[in-house]
Order: structure tokens, then sequence, then C-alpha cells
């Protein structure tokens, strides 16, 4: 799968980013920490810009098998 727009960022629950996939995000000092939810609504905000792009064209609701496109 190919990135489309900004970088995206990850809070990793187990491992390390070795290859430097994702940019870490914040981690709240208590709920609704008011400067990790200032950076969730921003992710929020770009998702909701490139989701739509980086879906491609309609197909008229029909999904595609791995051996036979959608039509």
């Amino acid at each position: 799968m190919r990135e489309i727009g900004e970088r995206s960022s990850a809070s990793l629950v187990r491992g390390r980013d070795r290859h430097g996939n994702f940019d870490p995000e914040p981690v709240p000092q208590y709920d609704y920490d008011p400067a990790a939810l200032a950076v969730f609504e921003a992710q929020q905000a770009r998702y909701k810009t490139v989701a739509p792009r980086a879906s491609g064209p309609s197909n008229g609701g029909k999904e595609a098998s791995p051996t036979r496109p959608a039509g």
C-alpha cells in the first residue's frame, strides 16, 4: 500500500518502529489531555481530506476479488 498525503503517526503497543514508518504520537499525561486531544483532532481533519482521495474511483459498490476484477 502506498501512503497518500502526509506521514502517518502511530502509538506502538509493542516493539519499535525500526524502519521509521510512522511518526510517534504523543503520550497523553492524563484522560482528556488537551495537548493529546489537539493532535487527535488535527489527525482526524487530515484523514477526512485524504481518505476520499485514497479510496479511488467508485466501482458501484462492488468489491473486487483478488482473482476477478469488479465489474
